[in-house]
């Protein structure tokens, strides 16, 4: 047999045993799943941590869940936090988030903000919302970054636009900290960016109700209360005059 057809067959076979593998991962994951949401940990956790083992983020995520919760095993927050990390340095978001709040309550002593600031980044870049809701409560307080309402609103807004409650709890007292504005004309274009080059976002109406996050020239970035949209609108289209 020529070489080139040894080597396709022998690439065909390896396929082969990836694909019966993952089959084979993916049941085992889906017998832990029953088995978690059943009440039994013990054959939740058999079935998981073989796949951790092997490197599977979904089963590290859960592991990590179990031990830092007491499911089926003593709580154990070193534990937890070593599964959680593995996951997380996949890019397994629920896991970034998780480790997160380890770090942040100093679980393992004292809290590390500023660690607990880059999982919560990590994840709330890949859209999840309790971390951006997290995140924006850090970045209220300078706790692990540098104090910044304008960057905590744009994160809360976000969270908020996801129904996440705390942020849409959190949101309002946030925004009494930022500049507060009107809009002065009809049908005022609200845009993705500074200047008229940039999408329209939405329309607004005379006296709606604002608060400022940024100036770029003449332009100003602005949150809407209610609905939690930010976009940019002409200075000259805001009045500044007897708001906070």
């Amino acid at each position: 047999m020529p070489m080139s057809m040894i080597r396709r067959a022998a690439l065909a076979v390896c396929l082969a045993a990836l694909s019966l593998n993952a089959a084979a991962q993916s049941e085992s994951y889906e017998s832990g799943a029953d088995a978690f949401a059943a009440g039994d940990y013990d054959t939740a956790l058999e079935q998981w941590r073989p796949l951790a083992e092997e490197g599977n983020a979904a089963a590290q995520y859960n592991v990590g869940l179990m031990y830092a919760n007491g499911f089926g095993v003593t709580r154990n927050a070193g534990t937890a936090r070593d599964w959680y990390r593995k996951s997380a340095e996949q890019g397994y978001a629920r896991a970034q988030h998780n480790l997160g709040v380890l770090l942040q309550n100093g679980e393992l002593g004292e809290p590390d903000y500023t660690a607990a600031a880059r999982w919560y980044r990590e994840a709330a870049e890949q859209g999840e919302a309790a971390s951006q809701n997290n995140l924006a409560m850090l970045y209220v307080q300078g706790l692990g970054v540098d104090e910044d309402r304008a960057r905590a609103a744009r994160l809360a807004a976000e969270a908020a636009r996801q129904d996440n409650e705390s942020a849409r709890r959190n949101l309002p007292r946030l925004l009494e900290g930022l500049p507060a504005a009107t809009i002065s004309g009809s049908n005022v274009n609200v845009r993705t960016g500074p200047g008229t080059s940039h999408d329209k976002l939405l329309q607004s109406d005379e006296g709606t109700s604002v608060r400022i996050l940024a100036t770029e020239g003449e332009w100003k970035e602005i949150i809407f209360p209610d609905g939690y949209a930010i976009g940019w609108i002409a200075e000259f289209l805001l009045d500044t005059e007897g708001k906070d």
